[in-house]
């Protein structure tokens, strides 16, 4: 009996004496660790912690330094000469409570001591989940919290081609590899590939990851913009039930519409503000198409004017149309001539968007000169709208109509006399009349034409022959 409990005892010793492998306490703290027959301790970081033997049998006194992690070594009573025994000691900062509670739903980040350093580590799901881990580092105001969370990759890449698709650049890929997101694709325009470099840049730093667009080809592409003045007979296309607004929608964006006025008198010049400026939501429709092709054929629709022009992404094609007006001005006894310049300007700015998405800006500008007694009054109107329709279809606009309406400018004898432009300056005394002219647009693909170019070079600054009141 006395050998079975001497067994016993001696199970138990050993237990004790190889139970212990890790302490943990907190900086600035101390704590007895109970440890039987030692007759010699030391740490190796005393930085860390320092520890002393008591006047208690078995109990050594462990007092917390700077956070971080370090070896305390001991030896029993006749193991002096050997390699002793080591425990490993964790000294935990004093807000470790706090941010584990923090994190305390998140087992799959790891919080671990290297150092003077707490590293956070592991993956999450969402944005949101990285707001936490910012809190959680936001306990230490010694900035001494290093996160190596990152992002799900698949979750990164898909809220990088939700925020490209939002911005129309559907066609380019998106892979995420490491800390780097690749873009892959084919663009036509610098500008267009600049605002992809922004808007992804913008995204991916609340992510703290790079952007690698080595795979964006930049490529050429002709395209045309035709231009078309469509004049319209109100009667005839209500006996074709066909209402003149329904050829109108929405520009993307909206349009603005602002004026001003140059005023020549006694032969100076200066720039005056409007006495009016008008917003409205330029008009424009992806399925125009069917409808003007159903009034030309009827006969209640003709084209007065028709222009075509070769361009590129992100380049303007640009229709000018108008003249000089050269008026015969009396200042100090002194006869001298100012050349007035006045007429209409198309300006269509397309962007190859998508595989066949084409998004088009349209900027009309009409300057209007009026003759009074004493000065000479320019009036100067600007309209622009931005759409994005597939290519080939036509855009119907109702902006330069609107523009001269809001103002309250009609019958200006000078524009009225242009053949391109007479109808839509012309006196009308109310919005039932029986002809009014649309501006029509169309973008398309094309391929290479360089004699095509040159005319549409030629056609850019024509003036018309004008014969004035």
């Amino acid at each position: 009996m006395k050998k079975f409990w001497a067994g016993v005892f001696l199970l138990c010793a050993c237990a004790l004496y190889a139970g212990i492998t890790e302490f943990t306490l907190k900086e600035g703290t101390s704590d007895m660790l109970s440890l039987q027959d030692v007759t010699k301790i030391m740490v190796k970081d005393e930085k860390v912690a320092t520890a002393k033997t008591t006047g208690n049998a078995g109990k050594i006194m462990i007092m917390g330094g700077n956070f971080g992690k370090t070896e305390l070594v001991y030896w029993r009573h006749g193991e002096e000469s050997g390699p002793g025994t080591s425990i490993s000691l964790t000294v935990t900062p004093r807000f470790w409570d706090e941010l584990q509670a923090i994190l305390i739903d998140y087992p799959q980040v790891a919080i671990d001591i290297a150092g003077e350093r707490i590293l956070l580590k592991g993956v999450v799901s969402s944005l949101a989940d990285l707001e936490v881990v910012k809190k959680a580092m936001a306990v230490d105001a010694g900035n001494r919290i290093i996160s190596l969370v990152t992002l799900d990759p698949d979750n990164v890449r898909k809220a990088i081609e939700t925020i490209l698709s939002r911005n129309t650049f559907e066609g380019i890929k998106v892979s995420v590899i490491g800390e780097t997101v690749h873009l892959e694709g084919t663009l036509y325009d610098d500008a267009r590939r600049k605002n992809l470099e922004d808007i992804a840049k913008s995204e991916l730093a609340k992510y703290g990851m790079t952007l690698n667009m080595g795979a964006v080809v930049m490529a050429e592409s002709n395209l045309t913009v035709d231009v078309q003045f469509l004049q319209v007979d109100h009667s005839k296309a209500k006996n074709l039930v066909i209402e003149l607004s329904d050829l109108f929608i929405d520009a993307k964006g909206g349009a603005q519409y602002d004026r001003q006025r140059t005023v020549t008198t006694d032969g100076k010049t200066t720039t005056v503000p409007a006495d009016r400026n008008f917003s409205w939501n330029g008009a424009v429709n992806a399925s125009a198409s069917a409808r003007i092709n159903t009034l030309l054929q009827a006969g209640a629709a003709k084209v007065a004017y028709d222009a075509s022009f070769i361009t590129r992404s992100g380049k303007p094609a640009e229709l000018h149309q108008g003249g000089t007006l050269n008026i015969r001005v009396v200042s100090d006894n002194n006869v001298g001539v100012v050349p007035i310049n006045y007429g209409l300007i198309v300006k269509a700015t397309p962007k190859i968007v998508g595989h066949n998405s084409l998004s088009t800006e349209v900027m009309i500008e009409a300057s209007v000169p009026l003759t009074r007694t004493g000065d000479i009054d320019i009036s100067k109107y600007l309209n622009s709208s931005t759409f994005t329709v597939q290519a080939g279809e036509r855009i119907c606009l109702s902006g330069l109509n609107q523009m001269i309406e809001l103002a309250g400018e009609s019958g200006v004898p000078i524009l009225s006399k242009i053949p391109v432009l007479g109808s839509l300056f012309k006196n009308y005394t109310d919005d039932n009349r029986q002809s009014k002219a649309y501006l029509i647009v169309k973008v398309d693909w094309k391929k290479v034409d360089s004699g095509a170019l040159q005319e549409a070079g030629e056609a850019k600054y024509k003036e018309l022959e004008v014969k004035l009141p």
